[in-house]
């Protein structure tokens, strides 16, 4: 299996920052870094997301930032606000 099957498979079709479906969105998901390749972010399975356009967009190099609803550090994007650790949290769930 090629690695942006494997990473969309996992995210279950589902962008891992919102978790809206690709199914229903007119925009194609991509495979995006949770750290970036500019901070040292690796190509590796645990570093890749499956991302919206929206969030992919939004979190452009950036690896959190101040969530305008509750004041925490993470990353916003849509109704959801999870960070990287949340990623990886969830991703154990499923």
């Amino acid at each position: 299996m090629k690695q942006k099957e494997a990473i969309a498979r996992r995210a279950g079709g589902c962008c891992e920052y919102c978790r809206s479906q690709a199914r229903f969105s007119p925009d194609p998901f991509s495979i995006e870094h949770i750290i970036p390749r500019s901070k040292n972010g690796t190509d590796e399975d645990d570093n890749l997301a499956l991302a919206c356009q929206g969030c992919n967009n939004r979190k452009y190099t950036h690896v959190e930032a101040r969530d305008p609803v509750s004041g925490n550090n993470g990353f916003r994007s849509g109704v959801s606000a999870m960070s990287i650790e949340a990623i990886h949290y969830h991703r154990q769930l499923i």
